[in-house]
């Protein structure tokens, strides 16, 4: 059951609906060993909760519910990712510490676009927990008004 709902989301990143930050900030593609030329790197930040912690059969995958991202760039140039519960595969190297279900936590995330923002691939690397009165804002993004929509504002 868990991997067609990581499957699930996973497909609706790729098309993407998804959105998870404040501060989008681009790496050069050629950071990466595996970048394609047309293929740039985007890191977001986004707060939420540890719902899953990762299990024997999914060693390097979280689950999380995250505030939407009003900046999460989709195809077609459209803006915002609405708040969800998403798996978040570890990149090598992230350790989750004594980060535990429910704890709020900030992560960063990267995902690797193609030059037309079409997702390629995604990984955390970074999570830090945050204090427990931490308040999160799980308010799903506004919808695209007439002014709005084709200015890419909103999804």
């Amino acid at each position: 059951m868990f991997r067609l709902l990581m499957i699930a989301c996973i497909a609706l990143l790729a098309p993407i609906q998804a959105g998870c930050e404040r501060k989008p900030a681009a790496a050069p593609a050629s950071q990466d060993e595996n970048a394609q030329p047309d293929h740039m790197l985007v890191a977001y930040t986004v707060r939420g909760v540890v719902t899953r912690l990762p299990t024997p059969d999914e060693p390097r995958m979280l689950m999380a519910r995250h505030e939407a991202i009003p900046e999460y760039r989709k195809p077609g140039g459209k803006l915002g990712m609405n708040t969800m519960i998403m798996p978040f595969p570890l990149a090598a190297g992230v350790s989750l510490g004594s980060i535990a279900v429910g704890d709020k936590v900030e992560m960063t995330f990267e995902v690797r676009y193609t030059g037309d923002y079409r997702p390629v691939r995604y990984e955390l690397t970074e999570i830090v927990k945050l204090p427990p009165e931490t308040e999160l804002d799980f308010s799903p993004l506004p919808e695209a008004s007439d002014e709005t929509a084709g200015a890419g504002l909103a999804p």
